[in-house]
């Protein structure tokens, strides 16, 4: 950052060798958050059929539809994202984004911690003021939803990043 972090004497050496000068130098600590989604609940609302909820805790989760009613679904996906400490010095996770799939839609009325950027991905600073110290983890959480139509069944892939952090 341009500011000095350490000063010293002269040493002048002219005709000769200087060894076993400790000059104060140490090894930084390491600074590493790491990033774990999963799917924590998928519940499918439907107009002909009571709404049914899906407990988990996997980065993989599968719901059936049945065919017939598969026009009046909603499906709505709750995610964890956990971020944990792996390194040896605390710091903050400044912005978390969520890179939104095709077909999903978010609601700030149930996300407020979320906004929608003009990229179309999301983004919160829920933890930007929150020291995370090493070995501790911090649970943030959001919905997604997607009204299901014949042609948009299938997989959906959904990832998110740590895109600022600080120590």
């Amino acid at each position: 950052d341009g500011k000095p972090v350490a000063a010293t004497d002269i040493i002048k050496i002219t005709n000769a060798n200087i060894y076993n000068t400790d000059i104060g130098l140490q090894e930084r600590e390491q600074f590493d958050l790491s990033l774990d989604k999963v799917v924590s609940k998928v519940t499918v609302t439907n107009t002909k059929l009571d709404p049914k909820t899906y407990e988990y805790n996997s980065n993989f989760a599968m719901v059936s539809l049945l065919n017939t009613y598969v026009e009046y679904s909603t499906v709505l996906i709750e995610y964890n994202i956990t971020i944990t400490n792996e390194g040896k010095v605390a710091g903050y996770a400044e912005e978390i984004v969520d890179y939104m799939p095709e077909d999903m839609v978010f609601s700030s009325e149930i996300n407020s911690n979320w906004y929608l950027g003009s990229d179309g991905n999301l983004y919160t600073t829920s933890l930007a003021n929150t020291l995370i110290q090493p070995g501790e983890s911090k649970t943030i959480t959001f919905v997604l939803s997607r009204r299901m139509t014949g042609e948009n069944t299938g997989t959906v892939v959904n990832t998110a990043e740590i895109s600022k952090t600080y120590n």
